[in-house]
């Protein structure tokens, strides 16, 4: 690799690690600091009633191609609505350690919900629906998934 490249890179990654402190604290900031028409007992106590009381993780990948709007407009917007609906964001990652395989996304998202339901309003609300849209044009692709916190239940 030349010096060259590798100035690059570095200046690249010095701008995105300031920028992810950025987003990461308006994250921390929107788990506690954001009020919101949607925060009500339901999320609060765990979902509604014909939920199950257990716990749900959004798991969400993504290659990121425009990285100041990504981090300046979606990311603390994004992060106000999870907030809403009782969310928040227990990882936000741009260069984790890769132990087995391959890992090629530029960001790396682990977001917890108090229930199903809670994930399901978030997903179909108006402003996070605009807000996927803004993602696209930033990204190549994003993947999510959803996934409850494990039970030893779960085996039998």
């Amino acid at each position: 690799m030349s010096t060259k490249t590798s100035s690059t890179d570095g200046v690249l990654r010095r701008t995105v690690m300031k920028a992810a402190a950025v987003a990461i604290g308006a994250l921390a900031m929107g788990g506690t600091a954001i009020a919101s028409e949607h925060e009500d007992e339901e999320y609060e106590n765990g979902g509604h009633e014909d939920d199950e009381d257990r716990t749900v993780y959004v798991i969400a990948v993504s290659e990121i191609t425009d990285f100041e709007p990504y981090m300046n407009e979606y990311l603390p917007a994004a992060a106000a609505t999870v907030a809403e609906y009782g969310g928040e964001a227990l990882v936000v990652s741009f260069d984790p350690e890769v132990i087995e395989g391959d890992w090629d996304h530029t960001i790396t998202i682990v977001l917890e919900f108090p229930c199903e339901s809670a994930v399901q309003d978030w997903r179909n609300d108006e402003t996070y629906q605009e807000l996927r849209a803004m993602r696209n044009e930033w990204v190549n692709y994003t993947d999510i998934i959803v996934a409850p916190q494990f039970a030893p239940e779960d085996l039998a």
